[in-house]
């Protein structure tokens, strides 16, 4: 069985604590293929990232929000399997944030936000595992209120299968561009044989007046 074509697609996104936001003017967003949506909800944004590059955007508030928590871990766990997902903290995520959610998030491959601490940037990008698969963090990273920065970012990209329309689209498109080329072809090799009967008319003539 064949493999399945991929192609890339870039991320960059960008979490700060609160020193990070009023001291140091940090931005908070996520941009995928481009595409950047500035986050401005405090807690919890995550961001789920098809395989087009396409995506959505969802806030919780865990700081502020008592279900916050609850409704972050059930919307992890029906995160559709081998989707990226990308989580990051605005101001503070932690003062709600459940066991629930955490155990969600580590099961991402989030090993690191167990100790993510009030006012603590924190980033992750993972691929939602499937079942029987060991999680496994693309990127994750804190920086603390007190470290001086209290952001946190990163660019990159991963690959994602093409999906079934994209390759129709592809070859919907090369369709066109075949038919025009084997037009030309086509053009040329019919300007040949006209060439080829003028010179053999040409030769006929020339032998018939030979012969007289």
């Amino acid at each position: 069985m064949a493999a399945p074509k991929m192609q890339p697609v870039s991320v960059r996104f960008a979490s700060a604590g609160w020193i990070g936001l009023t001291e140091k003017s940090f931005s908070t967003f996520i941009e995928v293929n481009g595409g950047r949506t500035a986050v401005m909800d405090r807690g919890f944004t995550v961001a789920t990232v098809g395989a087009d590059g396409g995506y959505s955007v969802v806030a919780f508030d865990t700081w502020g929000e008592d279900d916050a928590g609850d409704r972050l871990q059930a919307h992890l766990e029906a995160a559709p399997e081998g989707e990226v997902l990308i989580l990051i903290i605005r101001d503070d995520g932690t003062h709600k944030l459940t066991d629930g959610a955490k155990a969600a998030i580590t099961a991402l491959g989030g090993i690191q936000v167990g100790s993510v601490a009030y006012n603590d940037a924190y980033a992750l990008m993972a691929r939602k595992p499937s079942a029987g698969t060991p999680p496994a963090a693309m990127f994750e990273a804190i920086s603390r209120r007190d470290a001086g920065v209290n952001a946190v970012a990163h660019e990159g990209f991963f690959l994602a299968p093409v999906t079934e329309e994209e390759e129709a689209e592809e070859e919907a498109e090369a369709d066109p561009r075949a038919a025009a080329s084997l037009r030309a072809d086509l053009d040329y090799a019919r300007a040949d044989v006209a060439s080829l009967k003028a010179q053999l008319a040409e030769t006929q003539a020339s032998l018939e007046a030979l012969q007289g």
